[in-house]
């Protein structure tokens, strides 16, 4: 039985289960008065702590503009002014510097597709002040990653996290490099791919083919195309177990967009993401009302996805966050399916660029790493541990 029932979100902070109601599409009465049932039980310093977490305080802010709630205190729309002010700057910085971007790439030669950012704010909200953005995501064919990092450095930005790339190996198991610009304080993500690891995803001339232009500009600044920047988003937020709200509250605004989802559910079946789309499914409909279209409703069903949903709820609910450990692992284990989970244990078994950190080997004969993996592995294994 898909999941509906809001005893699952009984043990949400009534915090949380406010600001919820705050960010569901409902009338502007009927929001009135589900509201009023907190009108003297919220702890107003934890709710703005609730709201600055789950990044959503542009819409927070000018949803109670339009409600115009009078027991709403004077001092907590103060400070979502200013946080709603300083993300508008922040955004119209980064899309100052998207532009730029964009452009020198262009003038390389090399095609690019923005992820996020505020492409995907104008694209959702109309706006881009109603979404906020730390940073920008950029897609490159990986053919093209090395000319795209000369263009970075040239625009003053510094590589902050690498990847090992003595091995070809680098280029699947990671799928991006960090760079930040140290004057402007700019990051930008500068992808190959757009999972890490071994998932089957479009070569990058698909999602080019696919493309869709951004009208935020006065210069061409492409991004993916519909159906491709639903399905990044979806495996995007299931990878971080949804833990904040502003993920599924973009995933709610893309299901209420009335478009043909034909091609969009061929490609969720064909990429295997059924089990992540029937959680991001019942998360949307459980806490911000999402009506599920009919057509992929099948998706919620079953006791595995119900897990699913029920461990990103303790997410949600806890203010955890995934993070490099073995029950994060795990959960990431737990989204695949069971012939990704085939692929994914292989993959562990090829040779990687840490392999070939401990053991330099001559070009001629890394084919030795990988009767030598096993070895290789335990030996940092046995080295961490020293270490730590």
């Amino acid at each position: 039985m898909a999941m509906r029932d809001e005893a699952r979100i009984d043990g949400f902070s009534k915090e949380l289960k406010m600001l919820l109601i705050l960010l569901e599409t409902r009338p502007e009465a009927q929001t009135r008065e589900r509201m009023e049932q907190w009108r003297d039980q919220i702890d107003w310093d934890e709710w703005l702590q609730l709201v600055w977490y789950h990044r959503v305080y542009p819409l927070v802010y000018k949803r109670l503009r339009e409600l115009n709630i009078e027991w709403v205190p004077e001092e907590v729309m103060k400070q979502l002014y200013m946080k709603y002010s300083q993300n508008t700057f922040q955004m119209l910085r980064l899309t100052r510097e998207m532009e730029k971007l964009c452009l020198a790439l262009r003038e390389q030669n090399i095609p690019s597709l923005m992820l996020k950012g505020p492409v995907l704010a104008h694209l959702l909200y109309g706006d881009v002040s109603l979404r906020t953005s730390k940073d920008m995501d950029i897609l490159v064919p990986i053919e093209d990653v090395e000319k795209a990092e000369k263009v970075l450095v040239e625009l003053g930005y510094i590589l902050t996290e690498d990847v090992k790339r003595i091995l070809k190996d680098w280029k699947w198991r990671s799928h991006h490099l960090l760079y930040v610009h140290p004057q402007t304080k700019v990051q930008i993500e500068l992808h190959w791919r757009l999972n890490p690891d071994t998932l089957k995803e479009p070569l990058f001339s698909e999602l080019w083919e696919r493309r869709q232009s951004s009208l935020l500009t006065s210069s061409k600044v492409y991004c993916l195309g519909r159906d491709d920047l639903f399905l990044y988003l979806m495996s995007h937020g299931a990878r971080h177990g949804w833990f904040r709200i502003r993920w599924l509250v973009d995933m709610d605004r893309f299901l209420r967009i009335d478009h043909d989802r034909g091609y969009l559910i061929e490609m969720i079946k064909e990429y295997q993401y059924a089990q992540i789309a029937g959680q991001m499914l019942n998360l949307t409909s459980l806490l911000l009302g999402t009506l599920v279209p009919r057509d992929m409703r099948c998706w919620r069903e079953g006791r595995y996805v119900q897990k699913l949903t029920q461990k990103s709820l303790q997410y949600i609910q806890h203010q955890l966050m995934p993070k490099r450990d073995l029950k994060s692992r795990l959960y990431l284990f737990s989204l695949l399916s069971t012939k990704q989970k085939w692929i994914y244990l292989f993959s562990r078994l090829m040779p990687n660029s840490y392999d070939a950190e401990v053991l330099p080997l001559p070009k001629s004969l890394h084919f030795l790493y990988f009767p030598l993996r096993p070895f290789l592995w335990f030996w940092r294994r046995m080295k961490n541990q020293a270490s730590s």
